[in-house]
């Protein structure tokens, strides 16, 4: 009796161990602050952890390669003749340059379009415009603006608020100066004096002004 109680003890007592190193196996381990020992095992492509990795930089436009400027627009106000009626109207049109003086070319170089007329006299060219850092810009036409001035103060009226709206729709444009070949013109059809710079305001008294031709 006393042998088979012995054998039984025994074999509970190997079993107690068996489960006791199994459970120490499996049981998973706790997680410390500290990872010396850890090998750090190589990403796939490179030595550093894919997230970090730099990425190459882009090329950058050749500055000193010529470019070609890109068509932009501007709004150029015309005259638009209903019998008796001349009024100012705006034009949207396309232009190589959206510049003030881009925008005052393709004003002299208007052609008709259906009730919408050229505005400036005939033969006109922009010699130039110059933008000072205050806003003050200068507007030079060649004598052509003056010569060929087709007459009448109504005329003479949407011409002048034509050239200061086309040009004033600039930002940088505050007031706007008239000049015939590189100097002051007292008028350009003498109905309306040019001894001051014209602001946009003054553009808008012109277009809704009457006048007679």
């Amino acid at each position: 009796m006393k042998s088979k109680l012995g054998s039984f003890l025994v074999m509970l007592a190997l079993s107690s161990v068996v489960m006791m190193l199994g459970y120490q196996q499996y049981a998973p381990r706790e997680a410390g602050p500290s990872r010396q020992g850890v090998l750090n095992l190589p990403t796939p492509g490179g030595d550093r952890d894919p997230i970090s990795r730099k990425r190459p930089a882009r090329r950058s436009i050749e500055r000193d390669q010529p470019t070609e400027p890109q068509a932009s627009s501007v709004t150029l106000y015309a005259m638009r003749a209903r019998g008796e009626t001349m009024a100012l109207t705006p034009v949207r049109t396309q232009v190589s340059e959206a510049t003030p003086l881009g925008a005052l070319k393709a004003l002299a170089a208007f052609q008709l379009r259906g009730e919408i007329e050229p505005i400036l006299s005939k033969g006109t060219q922009v010699n130039s415009v110059t933008v000072s850092p205050s806003g003050d810009a200068t507007a030079d036409f060649s004598r052509d603006l003056v010569e060929n001035f087709p007459g009448g103060s109504r005329t003479e009226q949407l011409m002048i608020a034509s050239i200061v709206s086309t040009l004033t729709q600039f930002r940088t444009v505050k007031r706007v100066t008239i000049t015939v070949d590189g100097k002051p013109v007292d008028s350009i059809g003498g109905h309306i004096e040019l001894d001051e710079p014209l602001t946009r305001a003054d553009a808008l008294a012109f277009a809704d002004a009457k006048g007679g031709e």
